[in-house]
């Protein structure tokens, strides 16, 4: 049952990266789904293999190395999630303490603030997570050479202090940083866009569950007698692995598709799918701002960027600058590898049009044909926009309406 399990999990990750790899997406978002889930698929088989080894041979001739290889695998895919979370975290907390609301006055400098932050946010999250993780592993080498501990040398692997160590210790730490995050979140009173603090209750409360578990399996006599050869004890922290990388690595790359092409598949046109109160939120400019705040803070800014640059089209009378216009909305947004994709369909075909129709409007002479351009082409890009932004706008109102 647990191999089952495993081999469900490798088979879901599978698709989704397929997904990842066929759904246009951010660059940066893609790059970064794409490590975490074939790191996960890595780790998670990594350890499910070496504990259904460890079934195979015969717990009592299993090397205690190999065992231990397993709780090391085990604990880099801790860090790894833990690298996802701090990353995220740490930008929850960056944005709640701003003293202001963040505005740009143009969109490279919001585009240059965006991939500044995300590098270093992602760098100061791999290197606390590393030190973290060797720091552990030096103190767990030097406790075994104090207690003179064969451990790593010995086979059929007893219940002893590295055990315990190797296998609930990391947990322990992993819920330790949990709530101080969750600590955090109170004392610096986070806005918390991302779902980040129903994770961590939800992640603490299945790690302490199986924690418990994993110790009275190893504690209980007749677990070791009777049950142990079919069903280790480090399957309980091995389905919570499973569960915490479903919840923490599978479901925020899931969540970065945009399927509203396919709920425009279902209606009779783009309408039906935005409500009069984004265009009303978005025509008040402190509602704009404090939205586009919500929006930075939640890492999805550009499709705000994108509306507002959109309507600086619109208001531009001269075909010269309109023609300029149109080419830095298409560089800044929908090229291949621009600094601020939004994710919306058929974009090289977007692309194309405009093109094609700002060379008619070079070689037009006559005035009365300049609208054209936006009428043809722009519009469906801001329906486009606007319904990307509908999950943005709908998360705002919840934040918006829980202040009151």
């Amino acid at each position: 049952m647990a191999g089952l399990i495993g081999c469900l999990y490798v088979l879901l990750s599978i698709v989704v990266i397929i997904m990842l790899l066929i759904k246009r997406n951010h660059d940066q978002i893609k790059k970064r789904g794409l490590l975490l889930m074939v790191s996960s698929i890595f780790f998670t088989g990594s350890t499910v293999l070496i504990t259904l080894l460890r079934i195979a041979i015969g717990r009592n001739i299993f090397p205690c190395f190999l065992y231990m290889f397993a709780n090391i695998v085990f604990n880099l895919t801790i860090v790894g999630i833990l690298v996802l979370r701090s990353y995220r975290f740490l930008g929850m907390l960056m944005f709640s303490r701003l003293k202001s609301t963040r505005t740009f006055a143009s969109s490279s400098k919001a585009i240059l603030y965006m991939n500044r932050l995300r590098k270093y946010l992602a760098l100061i999250a791999l290197v606390v997570m590393l030190f973290a993780h060797i720091s552990y592993w030096l103190v767990l080498l030097g406790v075994a050479a104090a207690f003179n501990d064969n451990y790593f040398t010995a086979y059929g692997c007893k219940v002893n202090l590295m055990v315990v160590l190797c296998g609930v210790a990391p947990v322990c730490f992993y819920c330790a940083a949990e709530i101080l995050f969750l600590i955090m979140v109170v004392v610096f009173k986070m806005k918390d866009t991302l779902g980040i603090v129903v994770q961590l209750v939800v992640t603490i409360f299945i790690y302490v569950v199986i924690s418990v578990a994993f110790i009275i399996a190893q504690v209980v006599k007749e677990y070791n007698e009777k049950v142990e050869p079919h069903f280790p004890a480090l399957w309980f922290l091995s389905f919570g692995l499973i569960f915490d990388n479903i919840c923490n690595t599978v479901v925020p790359c899931i969540n970065t598709f945009d399927f509203s092409n396919l709920r425009r598949a279902f209606l009779p046109s783009h309408e039906p799918l935005l409500s009069d109160d984004i265009y009303a939120a978005l025509e008040d400019e402190k509602i704009r701002s404090n939205l586009k705040d919500f929006a930075t803070r939640s890492l999805s800014v550009e499709d705000i960027l994108c509306w507002e640059d959109i309507q600086e089209y619109k208001a531009i009378e001269q075909k010269e600058d309109k023609i300029l216009k149109a080419d830095e909305i298409v560089r800044t947004y929908l090229a291949a590898n621009c600094p601020m994709e939004v994710n919306v369909p058929m974009a090289q075909k977007i692309i194309k049009n405009i093109n094609e129709h700002i060379e008619q409007a070079t070689s037009n002479t006559d005035p009365s044909q300049d609208e054209h351009l936006y009428d043809l082409v722009f519009q469906k890009l801001e329906f486009l926009v606007l319904t990307n932004m509908a999950d943005v706008f709908s998360r705002f109102l919840v934040e918006v309406n829980s202040k009151k």
